[in-house]
């Protein structure tokens, strides 16, 4: 938990640096983005996470995204029964270096969900706040986002496992490598938790920029530390995510 509020501190501290400069913005036009993300949680319960998405750019500051998840554990499947709405805009692009990098980013986002029923849904809606930060140094990238979600009834967090009803902090620091144009090596630590309930988890991932409009990343997260699990210890974490831009 310690570990997790030290980078949100981060992300406020990058935050009041950015306050009062004007960040000078090039309009382009409006964007179409499709994205599906498969996600697999090796409980004794296996559970696959498929997650289409469309989203849209507006002015490079703006980023608005649909998407509904499907469910499949080996005891049955169904589409979750949430759709998330979500938003994210950009405080600072790229415009400044801080930290010594040579570019930086800072955005907040919030996403609502709704219950549309099923053996998935959530007893009620849904709010979810966060903010990511991102630092540039030539070829080595370092990203951090943290996310809280507000609960007010029972909802289906899957890196838990199950139903929950309490709220769900959720961190992930990466640090990537940029072997090539388009190949980008690294590694991602994630934390998350809920109530009593922790996992931590360390792997390592690929981002390739197929072409200008298509790209791939994939990632395995292996579990370091993990406690309270209420639904059973996890193994590990595997997730697969390809886009299209429009």
């Amino acid at each position: 938990m310690k570990t997790a509020m030290i980078g949100l501190a981060a992300l406020l501290a990058c935050g009041n640096v950015a306050q009062g400069e004007e960040v000078k913005v090039e309009t382009k036009p409006f964007a179409l983005d499709f994205s599906a993300q498969v996600d697999y949680f090796a409980f004794d319960n296996e559970l696959y996470v498929v997650t289409p998405s469309v989203g849209f750019t507006l002015f490079e500051v703006l980023d608005a995204t649909v998407s509904l998840p499907v469910y499949n554990t080996s005891e049955e499947q169904g589409i979750g029964g949430d759709l998330n709405f979500g938003v994210e805009y950009g405080l600072l692009q790229d415009k400044t270096g801080l930290f010594g990098s040579d570019a930086s980013t800072l955005s907040v986002n919030g996403q609502f969900g709704l219950p549309l029923g099923g053996e998935y849904a959530s007893e009620n809606y849904t709010f979810t706040v966060g903010a990511a930060a991102g630092l540039n140094w030539g070829k080595v990238a370092f990203n951090q986002d943290v996310s809280y979600l507000f609960n007010t009834g029972e909802t289906f967090v899957p890196v838990f496992g199950g139903f929950l009803d309490t709220e769900v902090l959720s961190a992930t620091s990466s640090i990537s490598y940029e072997l090539v144009d388009s190949l980008k090596i690294g590694a991602d630590f994630s934390q998350y938790y809920a109530g009593d309930a922790q996992l931590l988890t360390l792997g390592p991932s690929v981002k390739w920029a197929i072409s200008d409009t298509a790209s791939l990343d994939v990632g395995v997260g292996f579990v370091l530390d993990q406690d309270a699990m209420p639904y059973g210890d996890l193994d590990y974490t595997v997730s697969a995510g390809l886009g299209f831009k429009f």
